[in-house]
């Protein structure tokens, strides 16, 4: 994502927070779905990740929108002053729960 190029993934674990659907909390009962910054596997198979694959391959507009939307949420969520602020926040609220009387 940082390096513009679209991701095929499945929105397991920690990706699941970044990916942006275009109806939040609505996931389509279709093998795979087009996000705004990734394309989404709803079904673990060969085939599933060789179609999603493929409709990035063939689709150049949509390869570009969703290179750039994934970039757009890289810059967003993990920029130097957000992680610097992230964990201020986190070692003040550990120093305020463990140090202070």
């Amino acid at each position: 994502m940082a390096m513009s190029i679209p991701v095929v993934t499945f929105g397991v674990g920690g990706v699941g927070e970044y990916i942006e659907l275009d109806q939040p909390g609505s996931v389509s009962e279709s093998e795979y779905e087009i996000a705004k910054n990734v394309i989404l596997l709803n079904k673990a198979s060969p085939k599933v990740i060789a179609a999603a694959t493929e409709e990035l391959i063939f689709n150049f507009d949509l390869r570009i929108r969703i290179g750039l939307a994934g970039r757009a949420t890289v810059v967003k969520y993990f920029s130097l002053e957000r992680q610097i602020k992230e964990y201020a926040h986190i070692y003040r609220k550990i120093f305020d729960n463990c140090c202070s009387t």
